[in-house]
């Protein structure tokens, strides 16, 4: 039930069954917490720019000195912005690694059950497993069987009852015809 990662050589717990486990995706955690780095950053930036445009550009006194400011804060803005992205990306992937390797991770020969499995008689031998599914399979056919012994039956009864109204109307039509016998 186990896997071996392929980057730390240690057994892994399946992601489907830490996610059945934890009740979420450790991995959709990780990423909604780098969305959210990443939007501070665009944030901050959006802030920086507005503050410079405001301040730096804004107080130069005539237009050809703003238009060099405004191009001279985009590509400032623009080196910021590619360094911190590209800084953010290396520390959250990290980040994201050691959380999988440390927090998200079961270690190996930990006895875990979830609790849905509780109580649950996991020494049955594949023998018996076979023997139940094939006892199993056997209650399905009988199961079909009786459900179709009932359609017939059902229907008979409808069949037996129209002809029962059919003679009973035939009857009332022909009291004379009774009489004579």
């Amino acid at each position: 039930m186990t896997s071996t990662s392929a980057t730390t050589g240690r057994p892994q717990v399946p992601p489907l069954l830490l996610a059945e486990a934890l009740g979420f995706v450790p991995q959709l955690v990780l990423d909604d917490i780098t969305n959210v780095g990443n939007d501070c950053i665009g944030r901050s930036l959006l802030g920086i720019e507005q503050f410079l445009e405001s301040g730096y550009v804004a107080k130069a006194d005539d237009d050809e000195l703003k238009e060099e400011r405004r191009q001279e804060v985009e590509h400032g803005l623009h080196q910021c912005q590619t360094l911190l992205e590209h800084h953010t990306d290396i520390a959250f992937d990290s980040f994201e690694a050691w959380c999988l390797r440390n927090i998200f991770a079961v270690p190996p020969g930990l006895p875990y059950v979830l609790p849905h499995q509780e109580g649950l008689d996991m020494t049955t031998t594949p023998e018996q497993e076979q023997e139940l599914m094939a006892e199993i399979d056997a209650l399905r056919e009988q199961l079909a069987n009786e459900k179709k012994i009932s359609r017939l039956a059902q229907r008979a009864m409808r069949i037996a009852a129209t002809e029962r109204r059919e003679a009973e109307k035939d009857l009332a039509a022909s009291p004379s015809s009774i009489s004579r016998l």
